[in-house]
């Protein structure tokens, strides 16, 4: 984790284009999609 820390603080000084930030809100809402049936599922199970 620190070592990812490092990279993005020193390394990645540069934003990143706006297509790719396009790519990640996809994936966040899938990941988020995902996150909440998961929970959904754990909750209705008891």
């Amino acid at each position: 984790m620190l070592t990812f820390a490092f990279f993005k603080l020193f390394f990645e000084t540069q934003a990143p284009p706006g297509y790719m930030k396009q790519t990640l809100a996809t994936l966040r809402t899938v990941s988020f999609a995902a996150v909440a049936w998961i929970d959904a599922r754990t909750v209705y199970k008891g």
